[in-house]
């Protein structure tokens, strides 16, 4: 702390300054310290300064954090690829069932060479014709006919075959199910599918359920 001021400057600049003993304060009429020639002002804001780096270490931080992070972007693109690989993978049956999605799974596999399986909507499959008989050379069994017309505008596998027999009061009594190679004899035949807008024969050998069975139904799985 300054005990006095005095009015002039000492002849060496970094010399002490003398004591003032007693009586009034004398005014400051000159600077304590004179700036140099070229000085900038000491007391001068320096927020405009600082409040930005200089242009190079903003480009080199820059470029070093986009160095830095780019194995986090490339890591973070193969998680979403393997991602959507698993949950095509777990639903694929569905996905490629879906009429929407077919076409550019289809197109896929002609380029890379892959095997989808067949598309099946049972929905286009549509009851024509039945007939319902006693079995020619088994006792106590009936022989069921069923002709099938495949709407659907692509070949689609042989359904599975479910045959229920009801009574006059529509009670179910009897119930079987068929696989494609319990109703076709051929596997030449169900490997190719039934086509498309064509129908097919089919023959199914029950054992007869007795004279309440007046009803019989198809469904197809």
């Amino acid at each position: 702390m300054l005990h006095a001021l005095a009015d002039q400057l000492p002849a060496d600049p970094g010399a002490l300054l003398p004591q003032h003993h007693g009586g009034a304060l004398p005014l400051l009429e000159v600077p304590l310290t004179r700036t140099r020639l070229g000085q900038r002002d000491l007391f001068a804001d320096n927020r405009e300064r600082s409040a930005a780096p200089p242009a190079f270490v903003q480009t080199k931080g820059h470029s070093a954090g986009g160095r830095r992070n780019w194995p986090w972007y490339l890591g973070a693109v193969a998680m979403l690829l393997i991602a959507v690989g698993q949950i095509g993978f777990a639903y694929r049956e569905t996905l490629a069932q879906d009429a929407r999605v077919r076409p550019y799974l289809d197109s896929l596999c002609a380029k890379v060479d892959c095997l989808l399986p067949p598309r099946r909507e049972v929905e286009q499959l549509a009851l024509v014709a039945r007939d319902v008989r006693p079995h020619p050379s088994v006792p106590g069994a009936l022989m069921i006919s069923a002709t099938v017309l495949n709407k659907a505008e692509f070949t689609q596998p042989f359904p599975i075959v479910e045959v229920v027999m009801s009574d006059l009061e529509d009670r179910k009594i009897a119930m079987r199910r068929f696989q494609p190679q319990d109703y076709v004899d051929s596997l030449p035949v169900i490997a190719r599918g039934m086509p498309t807008r064509a129908s097919s024969t089919m023959n199914f050998e029950v054992l007869d359920p007795g004279k309440n069975a007046v009803a019989f139904e198809f469904r197809f799985r």
